[in-house]
């Protein structure tokens, strides 16, 4: 997650982020918010990710146990 200007409104794309990664990345980003060098938004924006990483984790566990259930 980068920006290549400051005017730029969107993310750029990289690769997928485990969930300590996008943790470590919100507090970066907070502290940067906390001194005035980024907008709330942008703190929201990776809420929202590891909201999404949160579900995905989760879900992959419980389907992880449905098939092995199906399967016995």
């Amino acid at each position: 997650m980068s920006r290549l200007q400051r005017s730029e409104e969107e993310w750029s794309a990289h690769e997928h982020m485990r969930l300590e990664e996008l943790q470590k990345a919100r507090e970066v980003l907070f502290n940067k918010y906390q001194r005035r060098r980024l907008p709330w938004e942008d703190v929201v924006q990776i809420d929202a990710m590891i909201e999404e990483a949160n579900a995905v984790e989760t879900d992959g566990g419980q389907s992880g146990s449905l098939n092995a259930e199906s399967s016995s």
